[in-house]
């Protein structure tokens, strides 16, 4: 459990992070520019986080979690399964475009950091994305597996898994029309996840 004062070292230092990556960009984000804005040293960064990825990969947590899911539930209570997935992935998607850093994380100078880290399971962003969907989705989720919508084979890592993937690419292909998009969503993506046989 850290200490007041080492949270609130945490805080600056990530704070830092996000400020250099959307006023400077991405490339210019390295340990030692986040320490001097931090005002500490490198040793400082790395007895907080472990790696620049895991640093990284816990602002994008945090854009998704205040950015996006607070939004995206409100959107989708007291919706049926299919309706809900339909419309927590098409906002979710849409809020995702909008954010200036997972903007600049997926578009901007860390698009190929990022298409890296979202194609390796192992990698922080890839299992922060898959906690985050977990905790969202998870309830949702059991619910529709007892009332017979999802195939029992399948758990809900597997599914969540499948899901970053898909949202993913639907995020940063950026010249699909809403129409298009909203057509693959309806005629692909949620079949594939929900049992018409039930």
């Amino acid at each position: 459990m850290l200490s007041k004062t080492a949270k609130r070292r945490r805080e600056e230092i990530l704070r830092a992070a996000e400020d250099i990556i959307l006023t400077k960009g991405f490339g210019k984000a390295s340990m030692d520019v986040i320490a001097e804005r931090a005002g500490c040293t490198r040793r400082t960064l790395y007895s907080y986080f472990s790696s620049k990825d895991v640093m990284f990969a816990e602002l994008f947590e945090r854009h998704a979690v205040s950015q996006k899911y607070a939004k995206v539930q409100k959107s989708i209570e007291g919706l049926d399964f299919e309706t809900a997935l339909f419309q927590g992935f098409k906002l979710s998607i849409q809020l995702m475009r909008k954010d200036a850093l997972m903007h600049e994380f997926m578009y901007g100078g860390g698009a190929y950091w990022f298409q890296q880290q979202m194609m390796d399971d192992s990698s922080p962003i890839f299992q922060r994305t898959l906690l985050v969907n977990l905790s969202f989705w998870g309830g949702v989720i059991d619910d529709a597996r007892l009332k017979g919508y999802i195939d029992t084979e399948v758990s809900n890592e597997q599914m969540m898994k499948w899901y970053g993937t898909v949202q993913y690419m639907m995020v940063v292909r950026v010249k699909t029309t809403q129409a298009e998009a909203d057509f693959l969503l309806k005629k692909f993506i949620i079949p594939s996840l929900v049992n018409h046989a039930k």
